[in-house]
Parts: C-alpha cells; sequence; structure tokens
C-alpha cells in the first residue's frame, strides 16, 4: 500500500510541476497578433564594421525583433544569426539589449564579430511595452507590426518559420 502512495505523490509531484511550467510559459508569452511598440529612442551600438541602423527598420514588413537582458552563455543572442540574416534580405533583425552595462554588450560584439547593430535600453523600455512577465530573452517574428510567432534558431526549422512570415 505504501509503493501505491508514493507512486501517486510521486505522479501528483510531477504534474503540479508541469502545470507550473506550462503557467509560467503562459505568462512569459506575447500573444500571437499583439502590435509591437517600438523603442524609438534607444541608442544605437554600431559594430566598427557591419550593417548600419536605420530608423526605417521600425516600419520594415518583416522584423525578427530580438530582445535580452543579460549576456550569459544561453543568451539569445549567442545563436549562430548569419545564416539568417543572410537567407532573409527582405527581413530586417532589430535587437535590443537592456543589460546595466553598456561595455557589456560592446565588448561582447567584438568578441563574437557580431556585425548587426544593438539598440540598448537599460531601462526596459521596449520590454514594458511588449513582454508580459518575466523573461531574460525573446524573439518576435513580425509582419507589420503584429506578432506572428515566437520561435527562434533553436528550432531546426526556423527558416520555415520565416519563410512562412514572408508568405513564400
Amino acid at each position: 500500500m505504501r509503493k501505491y502512495q508514493n507512486s501517486v505523490i510521486f505522479i501528483l509531484l510531477i504534474g503540479i510541476g508541469a502545470l507550473l511550467f506550462f503557467i509560467n510559459q503562459k505568462e512569459t508569452e506575447t500573444p500571437k497578433g499583439k502590435l509591437i511598440q517600438h523603442y524609438r529612442n534607444a541608442e544605437v551600438i554600431n559594430p566598427d564594421l557591419g550593417t548600419k541602423f536605420h530608423p526605417s527598420w521600425f516600419d520594415a514588413d518583416f522584423q525578427v525583433i530580438v530582445f535580452a537582458n543579460n549576456l550569459s552563455e544561453y543568451s539569445i543572442f549567442n545563436f549562430d544569426w548569419n545564416p539568417y540574416f543572410e537567407n532573409n534580405p527582405e527581413i530586417k533583425f532589430i535587437f535590443y539589449y537592456s543589460g546595466n552595462e553598456k561595455s557589456k554588450i560592446e565588448k561582447w560584439m567584438k568578441e563574437t564579430d557580431f556585425q548587426r547593430p544593438i539598440l540598448y535600453d537599460p531601462a526596459k523600455a521596449f520590454y514594458i511595452q511588449n513582454v508580459v512577465g518575466d523573461t531574460n530573452g525573446i524573439v518576435f517574428n513580425t509582419k507589420n507590426g503584429i506578432v506572428q510567432f515566437l520561435e527562434n534558431p533553436s528550432f531546426p526549422n526556423y527558416q520555415d518559420f520565416l519563410d512562412e512570415l514572408k508568405g513564400k
């Protein structure tokens, strides 16, 4: 009888854990269909070489908007974005960083040879306007400013999502 009770307790704990996980996921996701509000006054950190930021990107038809709050080894910035830059010239990739130290993102950009501009937003203005819940990083894939999906390069078929975004 005791073995049966332990099994029931174990299953209940797993169920509660799964429920808490899914509730937390729901709280940190911005729903499909949300209109993104860009923080247009963010300081632009451009690499010495590479793509320069242009304000027209805020109004581009297709955008991948990447927000990161920190630069740990698991930061969303650490994905290999280059294939997606190269394969999707019609998509504007907009990166927001809200860490407290500007020097940290500048150092990271040099160390990783990141050739894209990053919008520095230490007050988290973009985050406050667009993210529900608590997260250290998120990717919004938008069409005409509306969130279509939240996938990122960790998905093996991410290019398929981008093709869908562009209507291919």
